[in-house]
């Protein structure tokens, strides 16, 4: 379907910039001091923050955003707000995978 190809371009794109340059892993926004990492977490994207923490994102794991929150943190959060069904099984892998850290 167009949403899983849509999904799998954005999947490549992402694996494509932090391999040409792994520094921007870690890097917080300026605004909220949310990391890619934490954004992924926040949406519940497994297969994203599987792939960030396979490129060195796991280095930045315990940093905090604006609110004093981890990824870990905020995919607990977010988990909490999610009623999709197939939502809360990412979010419970998102969780465990962060977890393991």
């Amino acid at each position: 379907t167009t949403l899983e190809w849509n999904r799998r371009q954005r999947q490549m794109c992402i694996r494509d910039r932090v391999t040409r340059c792994p520094s921007i892993v870690n890097l917080a926004s300026t605004l909220t001091g949310m990391t890619a990492l934490m954004r992924a977490a926040e949406n519940g994207h497994f297969q994203i923050v599987r792939l960030l923490l396979q490129h060195g994102a796991g280095r930045g794991a315990k940093q905090k955003d604006r609110l004093g929150r981890t990824a870990l943190v905020i995919a607990r959060e977010s988990a909490g707000y999610s009623t999709n069904r197939g939502k809360k099984d990412a979010f419970a892998k998102t969780i465990a995978l962060l977890q393991a850290i």
